[in-house]
């Protein structure tokens, strides 16, 4: 008895299938590595995860699976499998030369096997980091603030950890006064040391060939208190307070300046952030 419950368990039903119908019956990974012990198993996980479709198995304490419910084998599927594993390798792991491919064969059950070969090939790691730029009061700022890298020295190359690079670059430079600088001026370049290791290059573009970047600081600031969108025409009363310009339509406030100014955190002259 133990033994049918545990074929019924394992199985992967094909019965009530539809013409022109293939269940799905397994999805197997062969992978190919020099990688060993608990970072094979982390991204042997890490690829099954992005299985577009799996099997249902017929679980003999399960009911919901005994109905003949199955999943029908997509090729395009797989194919979508194969290009996600690619992306992860290459895009995400530093395996830069990965190959995948993958196999689907009907089994004698009449359910589709479909068998993915990974081969990896060596993984490329960060050796160092550098930045250059033509603009050198932009690179002075970025390369002495205290922001902490998102690519370190020894991690894989990783597409993610690149954007989130990009990312803290922008956010240093605008809120040092660079308001239209953006990820458009960024380029990462890669130089192999050697097999495994990578010196990144990170270049900072100027705006165009005489040209530097702009730094903007905040201008005269003027508060309207009681206009609507298109009537900063309407000019009443106005008061200076603190640097800072309010204006009514009228000729009083119906609020007071003094309680608005202390929610300003603008000041004039002072790096636009």
């Amino acid at each position: 008895m133990s033994l049918v419950l545990m074929t019924m368990m394992s199985c992967v039903t094909t019965r009530n299938v539809k013409e022109g119908d293939i269940a799905l019956a397994k999805n197997k990974l062969n992978l190919i590595t020099d990688i060993k012990g608990k970072r094979k198993g982390d991204l042997k996980l890490s690829l099954e995860s992005l299985y577009k479709q799996a099997p249902i198995k017929v679980k003999v304490f399960n009911p919901r699976t005994w109905s003949g419910r199955y999943t029908k084998y997509s090729d395009d599927l797989s194919e979508k499998t194969r290009e996600d594993f690619q992306n992860l390798l290459v895009n995400r792991k530093g395996f830069y030369a990965a190959s995948v491919t993958y196999n689907a064969l009907v089994n004698g059950e009449g359910g589709m096997e479909v068998t993915y070969y990974v081969e990896t090939g060596p993984q490329y790691f960060i050796d160092s980091l550098r930045y250059s730029s033509d603009d050198k009061a932009l690179l002075s700022i970025l390369t002495n603030s205290p922001s902490v890298k998102s690519i370190n020295r020894g991690e894989p190359l990783d597409a993610e950890t690149f954007g989130k690079e990009k990312d803290r670059i922008v956010s240093i430079l605008q809120n040092n006064g660079y308001a239209n600088f953006t990820k458009n001026f960024i380029e990462f370049r890669g130089d192999s040391t050697r097999i495994g290791n990578v010196i990144i290059d990170v270049h900072i573009y100027k705006p165009g060939p005489d040209e530097v970047h702009k730094r903007y600081n905040v201008g005269d600031i003027n508060v309207y208190t009681d206009h609507l969108n298109g009537e900063y025409d309407l000019v009443g009363k106005t008061d200076t307070l603190d640097g800072v310009t309010f204006v009514a339509r009228g000729d009083d406030f119906k609020v007071r300046p003094s309680g608005i100014a202390k929610a300003i955190g603008l000041e004039k002259g002072a790096m636009y952030r």
